[in-house]
């Protein structure tokens, strides 16, 4: 997939920097564990994905949702044991990449869209595919609203949330260390090459065990509400249906299902 950019997002940046400090300091990468604590179900898949990627060093994958609460009460009780100089070692070009738009700022693309939603992102990949955006550079497409500021695993309103990374990354340096973080991502951390596309994989290779797959998947299909929201990382309760029968998910990864969200056939 030609059109498709293969970059390293700054989590993946971040992984492979600490992981370099930590070997500089004499620690084997066995030794040393780099978990992302993510804001939704789909990064979890993104991250999997990852590992296969010899250049990227992240190991797994913490629900925001799981720690929020845990990391706060340690802050507020040892507030006054944390030194802080006052200063943050990030840039506004870095944290911007948690909402819609901030990839196409941060790589400073003129023409540009910024959809987010799973049904707007098709529509727009739909317009591609019959000829249009032509005159656009790059199209930066999110599954969650709002980005990942919208992730499911997030503790706060995602609009809320928005508001506070806006006041605290206008308090940032735009370019805060990007000088030697660009020229080492341009030595080591660019991908080569072009995403390759996956083969179509089949149910089964028999025809017997094939037709009581997709018996299986239906069956799932049916008790999946539906809404195509994506928060499990599958575009849609269809292709999720066909991972839990593949083996590559389990139902009760789905969202909706815990929350008791029905089928609206159902």
């Amino acid at each position: 997939m030609e059109h498709v950019i293969k970059v390293l997002t700054p989590i993946e940046v971040a992984a492979i920097l600490i992981r370099e400090k930590y070997r500089k300091m004499g620690f084997k990468d066995e030794e040393v564990g780099v978990f992302f604590l993510t804001p939704c179900v789909g990064w979890i898949t993104k991250v999997k994905n990852i590992q296969k990627n010899t250049k990227s060093q992240i190991n797994g994958a913490i629900a925001i949702s799981d720690v929020y609460s845990k990391i706060l009460r340690y802050i507020s009780k040892n507030n006054k044991n944390i030194e802080t100089n006052g200063t943050v070692a990030m840039s506004y070009s870095g944290l911007r990449w948690a909402t819609v738009g901030g990839q196409s700022t941060s790589m400073h693309f003129k023409e540009h869209i910024d959809v987010d939603g799973v049904k707007n992102v098709i529509r727009v990949l739909d317009d591609i595919e019959k000829g249009k955006f032509d005159d656009v550079e790059f199209i930066e497409a999110h599954a969650c609203t709002e980005g990942c500021l919208g992730g499911i695993l997030l503790v706060d309103n995602p609009f809320n949330a928005k508001r506070v990374l806006k006041k605290f990354s206008s308090q940032l340096n735009f370019t805060n260390r990007m000088s030697k973080i660009s020229e080492h991502y341009k030595n080591e951390f660019l991908s080569d090459g072009y995403i390759k596309t996956s083969k179509g994989l089949k149910l089964a290779d028999d025809f017997e065990s094939a037709v009581k797959k997709m018996k299986y998947m239906n069956e799932i299909i049916n008790m999946l509400p539906g809404i195509d929201c994506g928060q499990c990382g599958s575009p849609s309760c269809k292709a999720f249906a066909e991972d839990v029968v593949r083996g590559f998910s389990k139902v009760e990864e789905c969202i909706m299902l815990k929350k008791g969200v029905k089928n609206y056939e159902g």
